[in-house]
């Protein structure tokens, strides 16, 4: 499954992904397909990681008791929304320095790739090659050789 952002060129990256992102995880899917593996494309990273803080909060809230609905207590799934996060969904971007100094220390090194989205307007192209000079350029080289070559082809297994 890919949940992508370009079709929405006129929102903000990202903030059409957090509903159906939620909707996977608080409906069990993960859960039931622990095998599945999304990709967050074109969405951006600096942004997620407030997100996931949020989803924790809420879901951690709701396991204590401090959400109820008129039918009874909410149904969660087994593990934090941070926890599917490291185990299932990746994150790629575009042009995101921001995002780029959280992968290591708030973002999942192994799950974050960069695309350039070439041919779409949106893309680096024709100066991919720049913005990953300057993208990288304080990124250790084993994180680098991560998120430019090795996080996408253990995901697609090539």
């Amino acid at each position: 499954m890919i949940a992508t952002a370009s079709r929405y060129a006129q929102e903000p990256p990202g903030l059409q992904l957090l509903e159906p992102i939620t909707g996977l995880i608080f409906a069990g899917v993960l859960d039931r397909h622990s095998r599945i593996k999304i990709v967050m494309a074109e969405a951006g990273l600096a942004w997620v990681p407030s997100m996931i803080q949020g989803l924790d909060i809420w879901y951690q809230r709701t396991r204590d008791g401090r959400r109820l609905t008129g039918n009874g207590p909410i149904a969660l799934p087994k593990l934090l929304p941070s926890e599917y996060f490291h185990r299932q969904i990746w994150l790629s971007f575009v042009d995101d320095p921001l995002g780029v100094k959280m992968v290591g220390s708030v973002l999942d090194v192994d799950k974050v790739m960069f695309g350039s989205d070439y041919p779409h307007p949106a893309s680096t192209w024709p100066y991919s090659q720049k913005v990953i000079e300057d993208t990288a350029q304080n990124l250790a080289a084993d994180i680098r050789q991560k998120i430019f070559r090795d996080n996408a082809r253990a995901l697609f297994g090539i």
